[in-house]
């Protein structure tokens, strides 16, 4: 009998600036429009924009983004939505020559100073070295990385083991988790860290529909947990992860390095795709219908709605899931430990119960684990 293993110990920090859906939108139609307009070779800034022009470009994003009814405002690490004058923008410096914003070795670079702070707030100076820290990411990546550069800052090169578990998208939180059980046969405690900074990786060049959904949907997100082999006082049981990659479905989502950021495809297909191979999927799960609830990652509102629909799951059992997409938006990877953390401060949700975690990514993989409250 395998030694049981447990998630505990949730601390979640929120991006810089929490900015409403209506903002982002509105920001994300003048941004568009500005590129275009940049990508015409003309060099008349959106301002001077028709009332034409810029009512086609905004009922174009809002046509396609998500609604601010199923999300109301995502958190980012830049100020760039708040900023009129693109020229001062972090990122988004929309220009004849840069009609995308700033390359990917600016975005990097900001990743990788704005991930070392978040490490410096999970760690701050006199708490004591972790044993092992697992980095979990998909939106950056620059070496040394940030638990590299903290350990070495704060001398614990002779406590700290480091794992890096990056790209693999949203489904992230999952594998990590099954790293660190590993981990711990030898170390009593692993940290899980995800650093989620997807607002660095929009471009306002790409007008292709499935590009403003992306657009719309994703947010930052900085979240820390640990895996241990010795029970806590409150908490998860780790009964099952697993994963299943559909075959013949590789084309339906992907994340890939450009020049002005990583880009996202994602088909329309997707929820058909594994509404076909889901149920089959949860066979071994043993799920205990009357006294469950899902942490199902919010890929989109269409995401839960289809496998609310496939499943026949009440909407209590789903709630938590469509809270964090409201609130929060799709952090990608941290978006499912966020879920967990919701589910695990409800205190409506009585030790004993089921929490069935879903989780999708590029493969096209389906992700699930099987979790119980203490």
């Amino acid at each position: 009998m395998p030694t049981p293993s447990y998630l505990s110990k949730f601390q979640k920090i929120r991006p810089k600036f929490e900015v409403p859906q209506e903002v982002l939108l509105e920001w994300l139609s003048r941004a568009h429009l500005q590129s275009r307009i940049y990508s015409q070779t003309r060099t008349t800034n959106v301002s001077d924009a028709t009332p034409e022009e810029t009512a086609k470009m905004r009922k174009f994003v809002f046509r396609f983004a998500c609604d601010p009814k199923r999300i109301s405002s995502r958190g980012i690490q830049t100020d760039d939505a708040y900023e009129k004058d693109y020229s001062k923008m972090q990122i988004y410096k929309i220009s004849p020559e840069t009609p995308s914003g700033l390359n990917m070795l600016a975005r990097t670079k900001f990743f990788a100073q704005q991930c070392n702070q978040i490490f410096e707030e999970f760690y701050p100076v006199g708490m004591t070295a972790p044993e092992h820290i697992v980095h979990v990411t998909c939106t950056g990546y620059v070496s040394p990385s940030g638990p590299q550069i903290l350990v070495g800052k704060r001398q614990w090169s002779h406590q700290t083991a480091i794992t890096h578990a990056y790209h693999m998208g949203c489904y992230a939180s999952l594998p990590a988790i099954r790293l660190a059980q590993g981990y711990t046969h030898d170390t009593k405690l692993v940290d899980i860290v995800h650093t989620e900074i997807c607002s660095l990786h929009l471009d306002p060049n790409n007008h292709a529909p499935e590009q403003i959904v992306v657009q719309s949907l994703f947010a930052d997100g900085f979240i820390k947990y640990s895996v241990t082999q010795i029970r806590p006082p409150e908490g998860f049981e780790i009964l099952k992860v697993k994963e299943f990659i559909i075959p013949d479905s590789s084309a339906m989502m992907t994340w890939i390095t450009g020049n002005s950021g990583m880009q996202m495809s994602l088909s329309k297909d997707v929820p058909m795709a594994v509404a076909k191979h889901l149920a089959v999927f949860l066979e071994d799960f043993q799920i205990e219908k009357e006294n469950c609830v899902y942490a199902i990652h919010p890929g989109g509102p269409r995401i839960i709605d289809s496998i609310q629909d496939l499943l026949r799951i009440p909407e209590s059992q789903i709630r938590h899931s469509r809270q964090v997409l409201f609130e929060y938006g799709n952090m990608s990877s941290a978006t499912l430990p966020h879920i967990w953390q919701n589910i695990l401060l409800d205190p409506q949700i009585k030790p004993g119960t089921q929490i069935i975690s879903l989780a999708f990514g590029p493969g096209l993989t389906i992700f699930g684990g099987l979790l119980k409250k203490l």
